[in-house]
This record gives structure tokens, sequence and C-alpha cells, in this order.
């Protein structure tokens, strides 16, 4: 496979396409992200503007062949895009995920942050915390 990277001119959002899906006049695409259409050109990559429209030939099948690219690149676009969009659901689901091993971690560090301030208290004679130790003995 030809991988051929693009950028939406609008919102930078990145594609990897099959280059040789594509044909080769323009295409016009449309951005999954932000919802802009812009051309798609094999040589020149993305634009914002209009795509030159070809000569009209007295051909039909020739425009039905463009027509058939167009349309694949599109589906090209459209399948990268569902990709990363699934790749980015599963990197925030992973995100959110809470381990127990932080959990324990973050007990622990509050824990030693009450016996800090305890001790702190106890040092300047704030509090008075020696009728426990009396009760223990």
């Amino acid at each position: 496979m030809n991988s051929m990277h693009i950028y939406c001119p609008f919102c930078g959002t990145p594609y990897d396409i099959d280059a040789s899906a594509l044909p080769h006049n323009d295409v016009k695409t449309k951005c999954r992200v932000c919802s802009n259409v812009f051309v798609l050109n094999k040589n020149t990559g993305a634009a914002k503007e209009e795509p030159v429209l070809g000569e009209k030939s007295g051909r039909g099948n020739a425009a039905a062949e463009g027509d058939d690219a167009a349309q694949s690149a599109t589906a090209e676009i459209n399948a990268a895009v569902a990709k990363d969009e699934a790749v980015a659901a599963k990197n925030n689901r992973e995100k959110r995920k809470i381990n127990s091993l932080q959990i324990i971690t973050f007990l622990i560090l509050i824990i030693l942050f009450l016996i800090a301030v305890i001790e702190a208290l106890m040092h300047f004679h704030i509090i008075d915390l020696s009728f426990l130790l009396k009760n223990l003995s």
C-alpha cells in the first residue's frame, strides 16, 4: 500500500490514505472532524479551493471511473477517520481507569500527611496527645 499522509486544511486532522486509490484528478472530500469540504489531489495533497473542472469529453465511461475513484478515496478517508476515532476512544478509556495501586498509593500518602501534621502540632504544643501514650503503658 502506497500510504499518503494528508491533513484537513481547515482543522489539521491527519489522514493516512492509500494513494493508489486516488484518481489523477481532484476529488472533493469532507473532513469527519470539522465537516468542511476540501479538495484532495494525488499530486498536491489537500487544499481549500475548489477543484479545477476538466474538459468535457464524449466518453461517459471515463467520468464514471473518476467518480468510482472519488468514492473509493472518500471511503478510504472515512475508514481512516473511523480507525483514528476508535483508537482515540480506546486511549480515553484507558486514561480514565484508576488501578488499585494508584488508590493504595494515594491512601498511604494521605496517612503519612496526617501523621506529619499531628507530629508538627504536638511538637509546637498545639495539641497534647500524651494521654494516649500513658494509657498504652
